[in-house]
């Protein structure tokens, strides 16, 4: 291996000089550089360990000739041997089928650093040192040295990397792997303890990247948004193929894409965006992933998936009726039975729903012939704020009842000048806005036709600006139903959005005086 310690550059001229018989007579003034010039010769001797990497000084001895071979037993083992691969003195020794397998007496693992604790298959690539833990310089970084941290700490393919600025003195420099060693501390390098870096590598392996359909109506449906170093980024739909719906819905046991010409929009959200553009040579999409620059005006992806659930209420009030769940256009209707309708599973729902608190639950029995109905069982403990995230049961008896449920609360869809201006959802005591990202054209003619005002008319040609709104998002059940039906998404937090703004044909007139249009 290849080890030179830093010192005084100088610069070397032999020029006009007849016998050099020692190459100090060509050596000038001191000289500024960034590539020292690294001689091996040919008697030099590359060894390295293969072992764990929890600890890469210790594991079989092995000398690189044409390729990596076993050391055997016919040699004298000293403290060079681990002096040679960095890895300080011979700890101990021993044979297993006569090859030579040494545990030295420092502790060696490469490490990815997310600040100061260590990332999953991402990070700025460190060395952690007898429980100290250094940067790697960049100092000629390369890919196959990423591939090299990639593979070593079992993450996947590299995905990404960059050089970043330092972080302080480094304990390797002008890192340069084959990709055949059997560790990063293993390639040929410049150690030292208190190295100065001019820059560290940050290497992102597709093992840190994960998928999740974020701000939709379910689990299995909403803004495509990938882990990727460490942040969640939306994708971008520009260079989005949408061949690769099924493999994430797939990836988030999800079934495959519901397939539908016009799928559901989703709030926009804001951060970041990546692409997602795989060739043949990548099997896993988590190989895929790449940085985005240029997002100006760009949009993110939504997924709706085949195994997406709503629930919704079958009944003459808004918070009240019998419970039904669709899912890729089959409905299911909620059990009635005694194991699992209960206060807690009622609760959950009225809250899932945004329709206050529980005022009474019930069973009724099914109208019509029970073969025709398929019936859903979820065992709720009250603590779950959905009734998809309680536990689904299979029950042998569903007693031919359906769950009905009555809570306090109340909602309606409006306009707030009667039959134009903002989207109101009266919801939990409050009229509440929602933003324009998921609202549709036919969404504002079904809200025209239930407020009595007739068709849309006229399209809003400056949006009203950004104001705070509730409501991320609305989703509606099936073509037939009324917008008080839908599933409201509603926000974490205080957000700021273009708010859903809607004109009718109902008040014409008014609309002349309006600034917006």
């Amino acid at each position: 291996m290849s080890n030179y310690v830093r010192s005084e550059k100088m610069g070397v001229d032999c020029a006009g000089i007849d016998s050099v018989t020692n190459l100090w007579l060509c050596a000038g003034k001191p000289n500024q550089c960034k590539n020292p010039v690294v001689v091996t010769c040919e008697g030099h001797e590359r060894l390295q360990l293969l072992g764990s990497p929890t600890n890469v000084c210790s594991g079989q001895l092995q000398q690189k000739k044409t390729k990596w071979e076993a050391v055997k037993n016919n040699i004298n083992v000293t403290d060079r041997l681990c002096t040679e691969v960095n890895c300080g003195a011979v700890k101990n020794y021993t044979y297993v089928d006569q090859n030579l397998h040494l545990t030295c007496t420092d502790t060696v693992k490469v490490v990815l650093m997310d600040g100061k604790k260590e990332g999953k298959c991402f990070g700025r690539v460190h060395v952690n040192k007898n429980g100290l833990s250094q940067p790697v310089c960049g100092a000629g970084w390369t890919a196959e040295n990423s591939h090299m941290v990639c593979k070593e700490l079992s993450c996947g393919k590299l995905i990404e990397w960059t050089n970043k600025a330092p972080v302080g003195p480094g304990v390797m420099d002008d890192v340069n792997c084959s990709g055949n060693e059997s560790s990063l501390w293993h390639c040929k390098a410049r150690h030292g303890p208190q190295l100065t870096c001019q820059q560290t590598p940050h290497v992102i392996c597709s093992g840190s990247v994960k998928f999740s359909l974020a701000d939709g109506p379910g689990k299995c449906a909403g803004r495509l948004e990938v882990l990727h170093g460490g942040e969640w980024k939306r994708v971008a739909q520009s260079k989005w193929n949408e061949k690769y719906s099924d493999n994430i819905c797939q990836h988030l046991n999800c079934g495959k894409t519901t397939g539908e010409s016009h799928p559901e929009r989703f709030f926009q959200g804001s951060g970041s965006f990546v692409s997602i553009v795989c060739d043949r040579n990548q099997p896993d999409i988590s190989e895929c992933v790449k940085s985005e620059q240029n997002t100006r005006n760009e949009e993110a992806v939504g997924i709706t998936c085949e195994n997406h659930e709503v629930v919704f209420l079958k009944g003459s009030e808004s918070c009240s009726g019998a419970v039904g769940i669709r899912q890729n256009n089959n409905t299911f209707w909620l059990s009635g039975s005694n194991e699992t309708w209960n206060s807690e599973a009622a609760e959950t729902l009225c809250q899932q729903m945004h329709c206050g608190r529980l005022t009474n639950f019930s069973s009724s029995s099914s109208a019509g012939d029970i073969s025709d109905m398929t019936f859903r069982a979820y065992r709720c403990s009250g603590k779950q704020s959905s009734l998809f995230d309680c536990d689904k049961v299979e029950l042998p008896d569903h007693n031919e009842t359906i769950a009905q449920v009555e809570c306090s609360g109340k909602i309606n869809v409006s306009l707030s000048e009667g039959c134009w201006g903002k989207v109101r959802i009266f919801a939990e005591g409050k009229y509440k806005g929602v933003c324009a990202d998921s609202w549709t054209e036919e969404m504002s003619k079904t809200l025209c036709q239930e407020t009595s005002c007739g068709e849309t008319i006229l399209k809003v040609r400056k949006p009203p600006p950004r104001a705070l709104v509730t409501f991320k998002s609305l989703h509606t059940i099936g073509n037939n139903s009324s917008l008080r039906e839908s599933t409201f998404v509603k926000t974490e937090k205080r957000e700021r959005c273009i708010p859903a703004y809607v004109v009718c044909e109902g008040k014409i007139s008014f609309m002349l005086k309006f600034s917006f249009i």
